[in-house]
């Protein structure tokens, strides 16, 4: 295993985008990708190495972290500076993520594309397929509870995606290839009547394109959901359901960031001689999710509070 990895993997250089720094990141040959199987959620199998694990790449100066196809392309000017204000500060100390990779460096480089796509304020549609693709990792290394958990955040991020943006990754994708896997994310959650519903929702509209493969995908899934459904109590238990909550982002401070708030807080006290109190910042985290999702609707910061169980 150790001589096909090394003849499969590759270096290249590149330059990020962010701070233009030059690195060398490790690639899989596409002479070695040898396909096992296309598993129902788009997730390819691989025979021996899983170009999966080299997917993302990290930039070991900054921090930011991308998909491949997105590092450079994928941002705007806007983009840059905030990522160039907002990452030092985050800065880590990270495990090797610039040579051969292990199921748990490529999770660690996932957390970080993550943590880059909230800073620039990225479409759902992007978050949710790092998370799809962090849910693919978790399934390889047989954790079952993580697979899920990050199942469920990609497919509350593509419903929101779905039902509220419009940009060049829901034109890429296309609206039947979302449609459908927000289904299959609904059935292996085990929510077998939304996944027959959003199964129906593409086999009725006569009006939209869907290509033949994934047609004959549909047709199949959304019967084995209709079996699921009919099981009732024998399939796995269903999702529990969460009203006006279509994006569930859980972000968990590190030594680092911790650190960085409270340089802040002392930061003010310095300067102001006094002290941010904790419900000040709560308040303007709370504000600023209000302005990003305003299609919760709520009436108050309170209510949000408690939403999100603050």
């Amino acid at each position: 295993m150790i001589a096909v990895a090394k003849k499969a993997l590759f270096e290249q250089k590149i330059t990020c985008p962010v701070c233009e720094n030059g690195f060398t990141i490790t690639r899989v040959r596409s002479s070695a990708c040898f396909v096992l199987r296309r598993e129902s959620d788009f997730r390819v199998k691989y025979r021996d190495l899983d170009p999966l694990l080299y997917s993302i790449w990290v930039c070991p100066n900054c921090q930011y972290a991308n998909m491949e196809n997105e590092f450079v392309k994928g941002l705007s000017e806007n983009d840059k500076k905030k990522l160039k204000t907002e990452l030092p500060p985050l800065k880590s100390s990270e495990p090797d993520l610039w040579h051969e990779r292990t199921p748990e460096t490529a999770l660690r480089a996932v957390h970080l594309a993550l943590r880059s796509a909230i800073i620039r304020q990225a479409p759902a549609i992007v978050m949710a397929g790092l998370f799809l693709r962090g849910s693919w990792i978790f399934r390889e290394i047989g954790n079952t509870e993580m697979e899920k958990e990050f199942l469920g955040k990609a497919k509350r991020l593509y419903e929101y995606s779905f039902e509220k943006e419009s940009n060049r990754y829901l034109e890429q994708m296309g609206q039947a290839r979302v449609m459908y896997l927000i289904g299959e994310l609904n059935r292996k959650l085990g929510n077998f009547d939304d996944a027959v519903r959003w199964f129906s929702r593409i086999l009725s509209n006569r009006n939209m394109v869907v290509e033949p493969d994934l047609q004959r995908l549909i047709r199949d899934q959304w019967e084995v959901a209709r079996e699921e459904h009919k099981k009732g109590s024998a399939g796995e238990p269903q999702e529990e359901k969460k009203e006006m909550k279509p994006v569930e982002i859980s972000i968990v401070l590190g030594h680092e960031q911790a650190e960085w708030l409270k340089h802040v807080v002392q930061r003010s006290f310095e300067y102001h001689g006094a002290r941010i109190e904790d419900a000040e910042i709560i308040k303007v985290i709370i504000e600023l999710l209000a302005e990003k999702y305003p299609d919760l609707a709520l009436k108050s910061v309170e209510e949000l509070k408690n939403l999100l169980a603050v």
